[in-house]
């Protein structure tokens, strides 16, 4: 009931799991030039093969050996001479176990997927709701956050910041940037929604919302297990007023002194507020 590909070497094992991918792998512990030890060690070190169950089926049938099997990675281990309605069994019981991991996977991979959404649909309502607090169009923090997922993915293709500019970096920012502005919420309505020039007492208060909001992130942090997304949010919140000559708020950080994610944030959030109508 299966279709059987047969090599007589480690070596041919491997030319093949170049070309094939199969549901399971008999391996043998006694080859010539390469023997199953080193050949499934090759395997195991594989990303692309590393998933695919081995069992072993080898003449050394003593416990030393089926224990170090094990260790390397099989899934069973069965000794010559074998009863052959026995190995039958134990393949399909492999081969089952390993279709229910798939699954199990699958089902995991597409409940992060929905986690994933959640969690952007929420960080999408608190921030809609800080900027229509301000009075500011709730396709602000859309447009900034699309406009820093254009720019982190632009630099990294241009293999700028390798040492960090990874996948997990360009979703994680872009999941936080709306709520660089989050600390608002902590801003009386009679400074956020003035029309007009600030005074320089409002001025200062409205320069805390920085360090609001990176209060209120961090907290947030404390609370989740997977809060990279949070922590990177916490930087853009305090530092995105930061100016690259250091004459900005709420510390007055200089250049590269400034996180790389706020300074992203920052040439967003302006860009959008330059070319945006309002107060």
């Amino acid at each position: 009931e299966y279709t059987v590909i047969a090599v007589i070497s480690g070596f041919q094992a491997l030319k093949y799991l170049e070309r094939d991918t199969p549901d399971l792998i008999l391996l043998d512990l006694n080859m010539p030039e390469m023997d199953g030890k080193q050949t499934m060690k090759k395997i195991k070190d594989n990303e692309k093969w590393n998933e695919i169950p081995i069992i072993v089926l080898t003449v050394e049938n003593n416990p030393q050996t089926e224990v170090e099997c094990l260790e390397m990675g099989a899934v069973d281990f069965i000794g010559k001479p074998f009863v052959p309605q026995v190995m039958k069994s134990r393949i399909a019981r492999a081969i089952e176990l390993e279709d229910y991991r798939m699954k199990l996977e699958l089902d995991n991979e597409k409940k992060r997927a929905q986690l994933e959404k959640m969690k952007s649909q929420i960080i999408m309502v608190l921030a809609n709701m800080i900027d229509t607090r301000d009075e500011v169009t709730g396709i602000h923090v859309h447009r900034v956050s699309a406009i820093v997922e254009t720019l982190v993915r632009k630099m990294r293709s241009e293999g700028m910041y390798p040492e960090f500019l990874d996948d997990r970096y360009v979703t994680s920012i872009t999941l936080a940037a709306p709520l660089h502005d989050i600390g608002k919420i902590k801003i009386p309505d009679s400074v956020l929604k003035k029309q007009g020039d600030l005074t320089e007492e409002e001025f200062e208060l409205m320069k805390t919302h920085t360090i609001e909001g990176a209060k209120i992130l961090e907290e947030c942090a404390k609370q989740i297990d997977d809060n990279y997304y949070l922590l990177l949010g916490k930087d853009m919140a305090a530092y995105h007023h930061e100016w690259w000559n250091g004459k900005g708020y709420p510390y007055g950080l200089k250049g590269i002194k400034i996180p790389f994610c706020a300074r992203v944030l920052a040439v967003s959030d302006v860009f959008d507020a330059l070319v945006s109508k309002r107060s």
